[in-house]
């Protein structure tokens, strides 16, 4: 053989150590009738076990390679069933005490599937690779694959807490729930509220709530602010059931309500009777939410202050144009010259405030600006 040929490394790797948990082989095995004998007791241990098929590849590899020509040899590695670092640092570790003594122009890598591939990195830097060669054996690669990604996910979704959480927590709240009223003989009421629970559920992780609740704990005023939002909630509830009574008080209301003739006529006198006893509601529950943000603003000093009071004095004076307008929606013959007034009145204060809030902070910043004399 002339002194060109390269010599060949036929390597196979396992990188979960099968060879070794089932068979007891300890790696490195080096030589044609060693990895044989590897691969006889590997494939005695677990008749179904690809790693010693991959062997047996390997082997055959080698042989197509001695016909031809090349110098070369063949061996096995293997990592640790333990898996990720420890296996590869094993691997790593064979792979250089062999391209040490072997010396190897090239490296042929033989395996039975994805995860034995990743030595391919750590190869590279000993010694060239010059062929790759996967062994699929009565079964697909990618199933392969798609098997072992579903398991790591599956055992994501039984061990992490937060995923377990909502795969098992909640279907666990709901089991528990229906053997309750299932006890008691409710079973048609389970449905709807098994319903509403996963409607909740789904709005909730749909949009994010939970993680945005999590987050706004987190802030100053948090519970100021959410005292607030309930509060305006349930003073919104309040302004529709005080509205809603005041329409079905009406004169002849039922008889109205059940008309769409009538209905249209008196459209008007319904949405000025239902604004009239819900606006004071409406506009307490806006005002409180504005006020904490103004108390937030001003204890930080933050220059948001001057939106807030604006939006306060806004909001005041809007209240009287606004039942102005519903006096003249519930009677069209009165005259709208006091809801323009009151309009316009509203609006100058309005500018007014702002003028006065614009120069007030463009005097601060001129005076922080300024240098020192």
């Amino acid at each position: 053989m002339s002194s060109g040929v390269k010599r060949i490394l036929v390597l196979n790797v396992d990188r979960d150590d099968d060879i070794g948990v089932k068979a007891g082989v300890e790696t490195p095995v080096v030589g044609r009738d060693k990895c044989l004998e590897a691969g006889t007791r590997l494939i005695l241990a677990d008749p179904e076990e690809a790693d010693a098929n991959a062997i047996y590849a390997a082997v055959s590899a080698y042989d197509q390679l001695k016909d031809k020509g090349y110098q070369c040899e063949v061996a096995l590695l293997s990592g640790s069933k333990d898996g990720d670092f420890e296996a590869d640092q094993k691997m790593l570790a064979e792979a250089k005490t062999l391209i040490s003594d072997l010396r190897p122009d090239g490296i042929v890598l033989v395996s039975d599937g994805f995860e034995d591939e990743h030595i391919v990195p750590l190869l590279q830097g000993l010694a060239p690779i010059v062929s790759t060669k996967r062994i699929v054996i009565k079964h697909s690669a990618s199933v392969e694959e798609t098997y072992r990604i579903l398991g790591k996910y599956l055992k994501m979704l039984v061990y992490e807490p937060r995923y377990s959480k909502y795969v098992l927590g909640i279907p666990g709240i709901l089991l528990v729930l229906y053997g309750i009223l299932a006890f008691f003989g409710l079973y048609i009421d389970f449905a709807y509220i098994l319903a509403l629970l996963l409607g909740v559920i789904f709005v909730v992780r749909g949009f994010g709530l939970d993680n945005m609740f999590s987050q706004a704990r987190r802030r100053t005023f948090f519970y100021a602010r959410f005292f607030a939002f309930l509060a305006a909630i349930m003073m919104g509830i309040v302004a529709v059931i005080q509205g809603y009574s005041a329409i079905t008080e009406l004169p002849n209301a039922s008889t109205i309500l059940s008309n769409t003739t009538l209905l249209y006529r008196n459209l008007g006198i319904i949405i000025g009777t239902f604004i009239s006893h819900s606006a004071l509601m409406i506009w307490l529950a806006v005002g409180i939410n504005i006020g904490v943000d103004a108390a937030y603003h001003a204890i930080r000093k933050n220059v948001k202050l001057a939106k807030d009071l604006i939006e306060l004095a806004a909001l005041v004076l809007m209240y009287s144009p606004v039942l102005a307008l519903v006096a003249l929606i519930e009677n069209p013959s009165r005259s709208a010259v006091p809801v323009v007034s009151l309009l316009l009145a509203g609006l100058a204060v309005i500018l007014v405030l702002i003028y006065m809030v614009y120069g007030f902070y463009s005097g601060r910043r001129t005076t922080v600006d300024s240098p020192r004399s």
